[in-house]
């Protein structure tokens, strides 16, 4: 029986709040974009272990298993 960590719940992203300078054009606060790569980072993160600790367990099993 494989026991494999649970997949991470995805996170909350809200819309950018977008801001129009003098000349017409669209930019966004820097401490809006990094808090929100940092989600999206941290999931990421989070999704690849839980992927490579299903993906261990495979490679494990194959490897018990051609060995017999």
């Amino acid at each position: 029986k494989l026991i494999c960590v649970e997949e991470p719940v995805k996170p909350d992203l809200k819309p950018l709040t977008a801001m129009k300078t003098a000349d017409g054009t669209q930019v966004y606060l820097k401490v809006e974009v990094d808090r929100r790569d940092s989600y999206i980072a941290n999931y990421i993160v989070e999704y690849k272990g839980a992927y490579y600790s299903c993906k261990s367990q495979l490679q494990w099993n194959k490897d018990y298993y051609e060995s017999e």
